[in-house]
């Protein structure tokens, strides 16, 4: 009899411990969903985009676009972007297609001045971080 009970603790014991793991999943995964929603609340705000600049009629995924291009270069300030490589990130994360990236990033050194292009077709973030 106490062979069956300490198989049935120890079954009891993995299925506490799984449960404990699902939950902590659950809570990631709605942190995760409430950050995205608070981000897209403040992409639509524009509250990223300075008030002098004018982005007349612009389309959600587009101001989505320019977010994630500043936000991508905001957060690896030391590190220097291939247009290619903002590019596809801006693509991949908002599904927005860059047709000209020249324009794109007059747009985006308006909305933030320290996005640098530091040689041609190589964009960075001035910051105290910057090796460049």
């Amino acid at each position: 009899m106490t062979r069956e009970r300490t198989i049935l603790l120890k079954k009891l014991e993995k299925l506490n411990q799984y449960e404990q793991n699902v939950l902590e999943e659950i809570q990631e995964e709605r942190n995760a969903l409430k950050k995205r929603l608070k981000d897209l609340d403040y992409i639509e705000g524009r509250h990223f985009v300075p008030s002098h600049v004018t982005i007349n009629r612009t389309s959600h995924k587009k101001m989505e676009a320019y977010y994630e291009a500043t936000q991508l270069l905001k957060n690896n300030p030391e590190k220097v972007f291939l247009a290619k490589e903002i590019t596809a990130h801006v693509e991949q994360e908002t599904g927005y297609k860059i047709s000209q990236f020249a324009y794109f990033y007059k747009k985006l050194q308006e909305i933030d001045p320290n996005i640098m292009r530091i040689r041609r077709g190589c964009y960075g973030y001035k910051s105290e971080k910057s090796t460049w």
